[in-house]
């Protein structure tokens, strides 16, 4: 509720508006209209056309869902958003933490199949649901990049069926509604041979050989490396743990708002030709090296942030603080079902009310009147004019009155 003054000077009639004004609803293209090139904000991403990041240690782009806060990690090509867990309390089993796959899930004792590791499997999908860089379904997968070929598990992994069943139910209607089936990029990343100077376009490119479609899934580590406003680390090699550059890793809250204590699993396993159990994930247990990018075997407990998309015509409100997030807008039941009344009954009841008071005007306190409340800012421009003609009226009517007397 905002109390809006006018006061109309010309007839000395001062006037408390009470008006109702509606939340400004927010959608992803609105927030394409606010880009930043430099600090912390929404960018203009420079490797992939038509796509917007948000960098930086704390740019707004918080979003609370179901009591829980998330981040708004970029605006994509089609208008859709994808959005991460802020925090990891309570997400798996009622903990921060849970194995990327577990070791029976999907073990196999054949040579020329996928996982065949006593340690879990690094692959997010099945023979089923996983996809080419066409996004044509395939059944094979290398273990290394140029690898030969091994038979996808007909399981997904662990923490990608509870995350899609038991989490995703979880969650209320309202926010299942919004959340959009997406082709998420899961190839692997080559870690050990990668160049120094490689951009992350190079990271990018190897994530997108082999997809996935589905809803909840998790941060690429590509979505790491780009959130950093620091010019640096524009790479994976600036982040990789035995070769990390300091700038990128020292003080990493003030340049990248996607750093966890928690060290969380990233969505992509690290290209390696003799073995199928190593998944990327940030480290922050490291002292000296925190926020860095490591990798350890999928049965290892690791912090999980789920990560999802959202429709691109989900409307919010909120200026994206962490005190004043974005949360799904809900017009008030008066806005949807009596705005067109209130627009005709305001300018109406404004008019009576005024000329009400004129027969006080001569005391020396005039009344102030207190208006119904409306949500249409039209109603008051017009309303006002129409005050100030029926005043000027008024005030005629009296001179030629005192005139022909």
């Amino acid at each position: 509720m905002k109390n809006i003054l006018t006061y109309l000077g010309l007839i000395g009639i001062p006037l408390t508006l009470n008006t109702q004004v509606k939340a400004q609803s927010i959608t992803s293209r609105n927030l394409v209209l606010n880009t930043v090139t430099s600090g912390d904000g929404l960018y203009i991403d420079n490797d992939e056309e038509g796509r917007y990041i948000y960098k930086g240690g704390s740019p707004n782009n918080y979003l609370k869902l179901n009591n829980s806060l998330y981040r708004i990690i970029s605006i994509e090509v089609d208008g859709k958003m994808k959005i991460v867990k802020n925090d990891a309390n309570g997400t798996v089993y009622n903990s921060s933490s849970a194995n990327f796959d577990t070791k029976e899930n999907r073990k196999s004792t054949n040579s020329e199949d996928y996982c065949n590791s006593d340690y879990g499997c690094n692959v997010w999908g099945s023979n089923t649901t996983t996809l080419d860089s066409n996004s044509n379904n395939v059944t094979q997968m290398p273990k290394g990049i140029g690898d030969k070929l091994y038979n996808l598990p007909d399981k997904e992994a662990s923490l990608n069926t509870y995350l899609n069943t038991t989490w995703y139910n979880s969650l209320s209607d309202d926010i299942k509604k919004i959340i959009v089936d997406y082709i998420w990029n899961i190839g692997s990343v080559d870690y050990y041979y990668v160049k120094s100077d490689a951009p992350v376009s190079e990271t990018l490119n190897e994530e997108a050989t082999y997809k996935w479609k589905g809803k909840i899934a998790l941060m690429n580590v590509t979505d790491y490396i780009k959130a950093s406003t620091n010019p640096e680390c524009n790479g994976f090699a600036a982040f990789r743990n035995y070769q990390a550059k300091e700038s990128c890793h020292k003080n990493i809250t003030s340049h990248n708002y996607l750093y966890s204590k928690i060290s969380p699993w990233f969505l992509n396993p690290i290209s390696n030709p003799y073995y199928s159990q190593d998944n990327l994930h940030l480290d922050s247990a490291n002292s000296s090296l925190t926020g860095v990018i490591d990798f350890n075997v999928a049965t290892s407990t690791l912090g999980v942030r789920p990560a999802f998309y959202i429709s691109s015509e989900t409307t919010l409100e909120g200026e994206g603080t962490k005190e004043s997030p974005y949360t799904l807008y809900a017009p008030k039941d008066d806005e949807k079902d009596d705005e067109v009344d209130d627009k005709k009954a305001n300018a109406t009841d404004i008019i009576k009310d005024t000329i009400k008071d004129d027969k006080n005007s001569k005391t020396d306190n005039p009344q102030i009147v207190e208006v119904p409340a409306t949500s249409a800012k039209a109603s008051i421009i017009i309303a006002s004019i129409g005050i100030i003609f029926i005043s000027l009226a008024i005030i005629v009517s009296r001179k030629m009155i005192k005139i022909n007397n």
